[in-house]
């Protein structure tokens, strides 16, 4: 999306689509508001009918999408790396015939932070045995405060480590594969690098995936 400046210039930041591509009309895009953040400020002040320009890119199709052919899927998503797995949950859990499993290992600074809680809550009660969702929260790796700390925090703490994902993810197998969307940190910390092959070493490959099993958003 374009957003126009004070000094007549634009800005122009992506967003991904969380809607279904059966809905036709229209489309929804997760925006998460920042204070210093130029273009989600510029879509928060926006009214309804107000006219908005987007930017024409080239076409960016993945080599994995739907149907993705797999008997599982781990989706590992941070902040507001959750909007392709939102989109891809769609199909997933609606097409006739589909009996796909999803784990989703959703991480966040703060339970505040976590968006479309409502929506993939309802999900997972409405597709108990095809979808589970783990919400992880913490600024650190050992951040365990908000489930000691008198918050009422029930879920998983700290960031998304080998530990979590040996207990939450599903193991590695030809019939599976983890699929991560977050900030460049979390690429680092679990699979070495967003745009080079997994790297030897990472967790990822310690805990046994293979570049094949692995897709980066």
């Amino acid at each position: 999306m374009n957003a126009p400046m004070a000094d007549g210039k634009s800005v122009a930041r992506p967003y991904n689509p969380i809607s279904s591509n059966a809905q036709l009309g229209s489309f929804d895009l997760l925006v998460k508001v920042y204070p210093e953040g130029k273009v989600s400020r510029y879509i928060d002040a926006l009214k309804p009918g107000d006219r908005v320009s987007f930017k024409q890119v080239k076409p960016n199709l993945k080599p994995f999408r739907y149907p993705f052919g797999k008997a599982s899927i781990t989706m590992v998503a941070g902040g507001t790396g959750v909007a392709p797995m939102m989109q891809a949950l769609h199909p997933l859990l609606s097409t006739p015939g589909d009996s796909t499993r999803v784990r989703l290992l959703y991480g966040n600074l703060s339970p505040a932070d976590i968006m479309l809680k409502k929506e993939l809550d309802a999900l997972a009660l409405q597709h108990p045995d095809r979808l589970e969702v783990h919400y992880v929260v913490g600024s650190s790796a050992d951040d365990i405060s908000y489930r000691l700390g008198g918050h009422g925090w029930e879920g998983e703490s700290g960031w998304i480590d080998e530990d979590k994902l040996k207990r939450l993810a599903f193991p590695p197998a030809a019939d599976t594969v983890l699929w991560l969307c977050g900030v460049d940190d979390m690429y680092k910390s679990l699979a070495g690098s967003r745009l080079k092959a997994l790297a030897p070493g990472s967790v990822l490959a310690r805990l046994g995936y293979s570049e094949d099993m692995v897709w980066r958003s």
